[in-house]
C-alpha cells in the first residue's frame, strides 16, 4: 500500500499565533481527513487520497520561506504537488514506499534528513478504513489496517525519535480518529488501530519527553472526504451521523489544520501524550 509522506517547512505560529522559527516537518501518510482530496486521482486499492496542507492557509505564500516537501505515495499525485510546491518558491523531493516496512520506513525518513538536513516535526498521517463485520473480515484484511495504521505510526516514530533524540528534541503528531474511543459496527480493525494508536501516544510521550520529544494525538471525527463519500451520499446514514454531531455538519480538512499547527509548534510546549479531538462535538455527547 502506497502512502504519502510531506516534510515541509511551517511557521512556528502560523494560524494566528506570533510568527517564529521555521521548522522541518515530515507528514507520513495519505489519509484523506488532512489536507486537500482533490490533488490528483489515485489508483484504487493503491493508494489513500494525498495528504496536503492548504499552504496558503498556513499564512505560506512562497515568498520568503521554502517549503521542503518529501512525498511517499501514488507517483501522480506525488509529482502534481512536488510541482505545486516548486512553483511556490519551494523545495520539493518525491519519494516511495511502505510505511509498515521497517527498510521503508527508515528510508524516507533518512531520505528526508539527507535532502533537507534535519528533521523537526514528524506528523504521522498514513491511515485508511476497511469496514466490515468480525465474522466476515479475511487474515489479509485484519493485517492490511493494522500494519499501515498502527504498525506504521510505530515504525516511522521510532527511527524519527532516534533521530531527533540525537538533535535534542522534536515533536511527533499522530492522527488518531473518534473511533479510538467509541465503538462502531463495522469498525473493528480501524477502530482498535486508532485506540492503538491513542494509547502509543502516551507510551511514547512518557518515554521520550527526558528526551527533549513531545508526542501527541489528533482525533478527527467525521470528516467530509473522498473517503467518506459514500457515506455522505447514504440519505439514511448520513441523516443519522448529522443528527449526531452537535455542530450541525461534516467536518473539512481546514477544520484540523489549526489543531495540527498548535500541536507542532512551541504553543503546546508543556503537551505530551493528549489527544485532541476535533469532532464537532461528537465525542461531547
Amino acid at each position: 500500500l502506497r502512502q504519502a509522506l510531506l516534510l515541509h517547512r511551517v511557521l512556528a505560529g502560523a494560524a494566528g499565533m506570533t510568527v517564529g522559527e521555521v521548522l522541518e516537518m515530515a507528514t507520513l501518510g495519505g489519509a484523506g481527513c488532512l489536507g486537500r482530496t482533490d490533488v490528483g486521482a489515485v489508483e484504487p486499492g493503491r493508494a489513500c487520497d494525498l495528504a496536503v496542507f492548504d499552504l496558503a492557509a498556513i499564512g505560506y505564500d512562497g515568498a520568503d520561506d521554502p517549503v521542503a516537501a518529501l512525498l511517499l505515495c501514488h507517483p501522480e499525485p506525488a509529482r502534481a504537488v512536488v510541482e505545486e510546491i516548486k512553483s511556490m518558491g519551494g523545495e520539493a523531493l518525491p519519494h516511495f514506499g511502505d510505511v509498515a516496512v521497517w527498510d521503508d520506513a527508515q528510508s524516507l525518513i533518512q531520505t528526508a534528513i539527507d535532502g533537507f538536513g534535519d528533521l523537526h516535526i514528524l506528523l504521522n498521517n498514513a491511515g485508511f478504513c476497511r469496514d466490515k463485520m468480525i465474522f466476515n473480515m479475511t487474515e489479509e484484511e485484519w493485517d492490511t489496517v493494522i500494519s499501515t495504521n498502527l504498525t506504521g505510526t510505530f515504525l516511522c516514530s521510532q527511527y524519527a525519535a532516534r533521530v531527533m533524540a540525537k538533535r535534542g528534541g522534536g515533536t511527533i503528531v499522530n492522527i488518531a480518529s473518534i473511533s479510538g474511543s467509541r465503538a462502531g459496527t463495522g469498525r473493528t480493525v480501524y477502530g482498535t488501530t486508532k485506540a492503538g494508536i491513542i494509547h502509543l501516544t502516551k507510551q511514547m510521550a512518557i518515554e521520550w519527553a527526558p528526551l527533549g520529544i513531545r508526542v501527541n494525538a489528533i482525533a478527527p471525527g467525521y470528516m467530509a472526504t473522498r473517503n467518506t463519500q459514500p457515506i455522505q451520499d447514504d440519505p439514511v446514514r448520513n441523516a443519522q451521523i448529522l443528527a449526531r454531531i452537535p455542530a450541525g455538519r461534516w467536518g473539512t480538512p481546514e477544520d484540523l489544520q489549526g489543531a495540527v499547527v498548535f500541536l507542532a509548534s512551541a504553543a503546546s510546549d508543556y503537551m505530551h501524550g493528549y489527544t485532541i479531538a476535533v469532532d464537532g462535538g461528537w465525542l461531547a455527547r
